[in-house]
């Protein structure tokens, strides 16, 4: 944690930073730890989904995918250069990585594809409800294990319990390739539709709902078909 805060300090003293939310000018007090969870929380957004083999990678791909085309209808062509290199490597990536996985990304590749994610969302702006659309089902996921182990006085990064929702899905019986394609449709579904309200002129904000009423559905109709989650070895 105090190594992704000081990457995250590092980032803002190169001027990255969300200073301006919904055309409204943040004071340098509120900017500079809002950016700093923002950053910290994807890193471990994209940490915590990396439970199933090409989990992690295929929503980083999908998810840059989305940063790259928003770029692009804003006239942002050099830094729309950035995510599409992420979401290439990330593509090539799951070769090896789609299940069953010859190589993985362990905790250093997640959490760079995070702090990459994070970074790329506040460049150039406009992109921050971009990101929390498109990564609206793994952040959710995330929110609900932390509430979990700590109801449960647990650390909420301590693993060892099948509370994720890929391990609830696989507990449903679902093989791995099918929670893997149900995280893919969904997240490109969302990431489609924040490219369209951007498309469309629109404002992103206002598709935060949508988003979070599928997302809460599908976490509810999971949790709801799902016992107390077990004992895992796998995070």
């Amino acid at each position: 944690m105090a190594a992704q805060i000081a990457v995250a300090l590092i980032a803002i003293l190169f001027t990255i930073q969300v200073d301006m939310i919904r055309r409204v000018e943040l004071p340098l007090a509120i900017a500079i730890p809002f950016t700093v969870l923002w950053i910290v929380g994807m890193i471990n957004t994209v940490n915590f989904a990396d439970g199933v083999d090409g989990l992690a990678g295929g929503i980083g791909a999908i998810a840059a995918t989305t940063l790259f085309l928003v770029s692009v209808l804003q006239g942002q062509y050099s830094i729309a250069a950035l995510p599409l290199a992420l979401a290439a490597a990330a593509l090539a990536f799951l070769r090896w990585n789609f299940f069953p996985s010859r190589l993985i990304l362990g905790t250093s590749g997640a959490t760079l594809i995070g702090f990459l994610l994070a970074v790329f969302s506040i460049i150039g702006g406009a992109k921050i409800a971009a990101a929390l659309m498109v990564m609206g089902l793994p952040i959710a996921d995330v929110a609900t294990v932390i509430i979990y182990r700590l109801l449960h006085g647990r650390s909420p990064f301590k693993g060892g319990d099948r509370a994720h929702l890929h391990h609830r899905l696989l507990d449903l019986g679902l093989t791995q390739r099918q929670v893997v394609f149900l995280f893919y449709a969904l997240t490109a579904f969302l990431g489609a539709l924040a490219i369209s309200l951007g498309a469309a002129g629109g404002e992103r904000w206002p598709g935060l709902i949508p988003m979070a009423v599928i997302v809460v559905g599908v976490l509810a109709y999971v949790l709801s078909k799902t016992s107390r989650p077990a004992s895992a070895s796998r995070r």
